[in-house]
């Protein structure tokens, strides 16, 4: 019976020592003083051990139950508030991030090719072509862009380490008919990649012609003509794979910290 006696009141915990229950009481009632008030009002006009026993057998556990299903829904409900506060202060944070960026790239000294001249400028060479035979249209696309990337800061389109994932272009502003840079739009990407696989279907073209007769003297190189040709189209990726891996790809070339250009 004696064991009995150091029964926690807090959580229901049995000890074996009173030295044990002792300074287990002193901690649970410091972590859990709203439970354990609560469950002495409801066990303070209790006379008898038996009556502490029977309660904590029966209705202790309902009690507990009871005090948590309510802390817990205060929890999930903070918890909820806390996560929308957080979001809100990360979309203020980002807007501020991008604004920043922007209004910085506006006062930088740049003042030559936008991003559209920049494009209109690409041209696809017979290495270019051979990287497409020998990869895919991505990794030719990438030869041609690297070929006109002198450094980070000549280009009209820049990426930063502070902002993972974003472009920025110099374009011509229609409605402000000024020239200022902008973050980059899936529009901007569409483009480039259309004009590059335009200019690389057309330099394939010319390079079947060139060698017309070789190919249809040649059962291998036929086949291999076949092969290019479903690549110069782009293969099995879509739209959308092309434009998103050229986006990252294009991140990671170009990234740079933003004092560079303070």
């Amino acid at each position: 019976m004696a064991s009995n006696k150091n029964i926690c009141k807090g959580c229901g915990q049995i000890c074996k020592l009173k030295s044990e229950f002792d300074s287990h009481n002193l901690t649970c009632v410091f972590f859990n003083q709203a439970l354990y008030r609560k469950i002495r009002e409801q066990s303070q006009n209790m006379t008898s051990h038996n009556e502490v026993l029977d309660y904590l057998k029966n209705d202790f556990f309902k009690t507990v139950i009871l005090y948590y299903d309510a802390k817990f829904d205060k929890l999930n409900e903070e918890n909820a508030k806390l996560k929308k506060d957080i979001q809100s202060l990360k979309n203020a944070i980002n807007m501020r991030t991008k604004k920043k960026i922007v209004d910085i790239l506006n006062h930088s000294k740049y003042q030559s090719l936008t991003f559209y001249e920049w494009v209109d400028s690409f041209q696809i060479s017979a290495k270019d072509l051979e990287s497409v035979f020998e990869s895919d249209l991505l990794e030719g696309m990438k030869n041609v862009i690297s070929a006109v990337i002198p450094d980070r800061f000549s280009v009209p389109i820049r990426a930063f380490t502070e902002k993972r994932g974003f472009l920025y272009v110099f374009v011509y502003n229609k409605e402000t008919k000024n020239k200022e840079w902008k973050t980059v739009e899936n529009d901007e990407i569409n483009k480039m990649i259309y004009t590059l696989s335009r200019r690389f279907i057309k330099r394939f073209l010319e390079w079947s012609k060139e060698n017309e007769e070789k190919i249809n003297g040649d059962e291998k190189l036929m086949e291999d003509h076949i092969t290019y040709m479903m690549k110069i189209n782009g293969g099995q990726k879509s739209d959308e794979k092309m434009m998103n891996e050229i986006k990252e790809w294009l991140f990671q070339k170009l990234q740079t910290n933003i004092d560079y250009i303070v």
